[in-house]
């Protein structure tokens, strides 16, 4: 296959192909990246975004420093857009998400123990295999919601799950929907979200870190306006921004 590539956009290429070529490059990686890969790799959610690199865990102030220079010198009017119509996750979800990298330790912990704790809730038949379980325990950490009514957010949630399930493409499928599982890892999520001891133990710990999300998300916000580049804001994102993937964030 490489090498019959190779003859196409080398040896053999003309304008057509490698127009073609461009053309279905961006939609050939937006479906197998951020619409199928980026639901499967749960380490940390916040790094699971339209225009990220997965594999780029962190970086260092310098380095931080030395890519703001080289996008003033090639890239100066850039768009820096932190949310849009497709963002997986609100702008704050992934800066609450984020502080996870900061107590690895802590965050083991707790999901080990949800682990223990919601095994009574599972039923006979298929149910959320374990990668589905530690995601679903991020999402309600990050976006867990300043106020209101646990039972829209489990609504949303679930909207949420039902997607990304879907999109990972391995329990089940847009074409072909595997409706057992869906129906399972929907009865799971609702009844985590209505056991009162787990509820409050996913309360304190979204308290824990929300102070810290939120610095990152205001930090986040400053950068956006000073690093080299055009800043963009989506509109919605302009308050505290705990969307999920769309339809939430539409």
């Amino acid at each position: 296959t490489l090498a019959r590539l190779e003859r196409w956009l080398g040896v053999d290429s003309t304008q057509e192909v490698a127009v073609r070529f461009q053309q279905l490059s961006a939609p050939l990686a937006a479906k197998a990246v951020e619409d199928t890969a980026y639901y499967r790799y749960g380490v940390l959610l916040s790094r699971n975004e339209v225009g990220a690199d997965v594999s780029r865990f962190s970086e260092t102030p310098a380095e931080f420093h030395a890519g703001c220079l080289e996008r003033l010198r090639h890239f100066p009017d850039a768009m820096l857009a932190s949310a849009t119509h497709d963002h997986k996750r609100g702008e704050d979800v992934r800066a609450r998400l984020a502080v996870l990298s900061e107590i690895p330790d802590e965050w083991e912990q707790a999901v080990r123990r949800w682990f223990a704790m919601n095994a009574s809730h599972r039923r006979e038949g298929p149910m959320p295999s374990p990668g589905d379980e530690a995601m679903l325990y991020q999402m309600i950490i990050g976006a867990w919601p300043f106020e209101g009514d646990l039972g829209a957010y489990a609504e949303r949630l679930a909207g949420w799950q039902l997607k990304a399930l879907r999109e990972a493409k391995l329990a089940t499928d847009w074409t072909a929907p595997n409706l057992e599982y869906e129906d399972a890892a929907r009865s799971f999520l609702y009844t985590i979200m209505s056991d009162a001891a787990f509820v409050g133990e996913a309360r304190a710990f979204a308290d824990r870190i929300g102070p810290a999300g939120a610095v990152n998300g205001l930090t986040q916000t400053l950068l956006k306006l000073t690093v080299p580049g055009v800043p963009d804001f989506y509109q919605g994102a302009e308050f505290w921004d705990l969307s999920l993937v769309d339809p939430d964030n539409r």
